[in-house]
């Protein structure tokens, strides 16, 4: 059997994929965990076509998204030790 591990959310996040549970449980007849509900959810990341994504959501021409979104967690990551150390 594998590690299992503890993760943090929201009660609204909770809700959410309690919800998503239900919905494949209804569509597949079996039951799901929440680690199958966040399985399906990164399967279904994948399959998605990113390039149309970009297209869609306006990507900055000659900006790399990845880089961005990497920049912006660097922020986050400084703003959360400030706020958090003591």
């Amino acid at each position: 059997m594998k590690k299992l591990e503890t993760v943090k959310i929201k009660a609204e996040t909770k809700r959410k994929l309690r919800k998503l549970i239900w919905e494949l449980e209804a569509k597949y007849e079996r039951k799901f965990s929440f680690d199958d509900a966040i399985n399906y959810l990164l399967e279904e990341r994948e399959r998605k076509k990113p390039e149309l994504l970009e297209k869609v959501f306006g990507a900055v021409s000659g900006a790399s998204l990845h880089e961005e979104l990497r920049a912006e967690r660097q922020k986050d990551e400084e703003r959360a030790k400030r706020k958090f150390s003591a």
